[in-house]
């Protein structure tokens, strides 16, 4: 075999090799080389760089801005910049308010506008603010409006919001301050004299005074001075219960006929201290509403040593006149219950007694004979008496107690008299 002859032989060999093991390979059914170095690179290296840069940074910029600044800035630039700017604004606004209202407000808004005045300016070509002052670039804001010569005349707030910051601020603060302070110290110092327990102090002393003496009665009959056809300013006269007939002036006396006029009982008398009293009386020759100063000697008219008349000296009574009736001239007859019915009777009808005591003096002259000569005695009765009857009625008890214990029961004591200005406390009563 030549040399030429063994080198076709083995160049067959050696391709019938190779085709043996490609069919090897098809029947596994795999890619003999599953990185055909396509460069499909599945490390998906699309560039498409999940990294979404997409700068979602809503910018919503909030900005909660709580000095009312709508500065709500949506800015939807992209730029993920998450820039929770909270603004917390400060706003100093001491409002010191020394109550001259000064309100300084200065309203500082630490966004840098102080209150509506832009310190920037929009320097031409450029879309953003500098400060007008020292030309440093202020970042976060921008130029906007008309443009003249190539630039925008405002600065704002990024987005094109003007920041307008209105800011209002009225602060009326009206602050009123009444203080009324009514301070009304009225000091009407009615000067009645009270002492310190309440009592009234004695009137001056008479200077020119006339001898009298002193009776009592209470016969529960209309008063002489309660008809409108005696005197132009009547007295009032009560019901049977002590209720005020009021402007009835012409109603008829219950000593009339049983009319229904009787002597209201707040007539009574009233003490005023231990040595002074108020009452009323009948006097004739007097006009009515009359009053008079009483000042008692201590004796009495029909029996001058009487123990009761005794006590009396130097007390003074000062008594209005209501009434006249068959009395000597400087004769006082005082009502002064269980005093005595006298020539009327309607206090059996109006108090449903017949235990009066004697027809003149009452319970006192009934007292004086059942205990002759005892004061002591005397003045116990005359008070069981006053008890027993006024019970429940209460200013015919102390009118009643009055004459027991201030007068001592005294017998017709004797006194000197002299006409006086009325006392405020007997004109409240009578009205005259």
């Amino acid at each position: 075999m030549t040399r030429l002859s063994l080198l076709l032989l083995m160049l067959i060999f050696i391709m019938g090799c190779g085709m043996e093991d490609r069919l090897a390979a098809d029947d596994t059914g795999m890619p003999s080389d599953a990185d055909s170095d396509s460069d499909s690179d599945s490390d998906s290296d699309s560039d498409s760089d999940s990294d979404s840069d997409t700068d979602s940074d809503t910018d919503s910029d909030s900005d909660s801005d709580t000095d009312g600044d709508s500065d709500s800035d949506t800015d939807s630039d992209s730029d993920s910049d998450s820039d929770s700017d909270t603004d917390t604004d400060s706003d100093s606004d001491t409002d010191s308010d020394s109550d001259s209202d000064s309100d300084t407000d200065s309203d500082t808004d630490s966004d840098g506008d102080i209150s509506g005045t832009c310190p920037y300016e929009c320097v031409y070509d450029e879309w953003e603010c500098r400060d007008q002052y020292d030309g440093a670039l202020e970042p976060g804001k921008e130029c906007e409006g008309t443009e003249q010569n190539g630039y925008r005349t405002k600065c704002c707030n990024p987005s094109g919001t003007t920041d307008s910051d209105t800011d209002t601020d009225t602060d009326t603060d009206t602050d009123t301050d009444t203080d009324s302070d009514t301070d009304s110290d009225t000091d009407s110092d009615t000067d009645t004299d009270t002492d310190s327990d309440g009592d009234v102090d004695n009137p001056p002393p008479l200077t020119n005074a006339t001898d009298g003496f002193v009776t009592h009665y209470w016969d529960c009959c209309k008063a002489h001075c309660g008809w409108s056809g005696n005197t132009p300013n009547p007295i009032e006269s009560c019901d049977a219960s002590n209720n005020s007939l009021g402007a009835n002036f012409d109603a008829k006396s219950a000593c009339d006929n049983s009319g229904p006029a009787y002597q209201c009982w707040d007539f009574a008398p009233m003490r005023m201290s231990s040595t002074l009293a108020y009452a009323f009386a009948a006097k004739n020759n007097s006009s009515c509403g009359t009053c008079f100063q009483l000042e008692f000697t201590g004796s009495g008219h029909h029996v001058p040593n009487d123990p009761g008349a005794a006590t009396m000296a130097g007390k003074v009574m000062i008594v209005q006149v209501v009434n006249t009736g068959g009395i000597e001239g400087n004769q006082f007859d005082l009502l002064v219950p269980g005093g005595g019915v006298g020539d009327f009777d309607a206090c059996t009808s109006q108090w449903g007694t017949s235990d009066l005591g004697d027809r003149y003096g009452g319970y006192f002259t009934q007292c004086r004979k059942e205990n002759p000569g005892n004061l002591s005695a005397i003045i116990d009765c005359a008070k069981s008496k006053c008890n027993k009857t006024f019970t429940g009625k209460d200013h015919l008890l102390e009118g009643c107690l009055w004459w027991a214990e201030w007068a001592s029961v005294a017998d017709n004591p004797n006194m000197r008299y002299g006409e006086v200005p009325c006392p405020a406390a007997i004109t409240a009563v009578s009205g005259m």
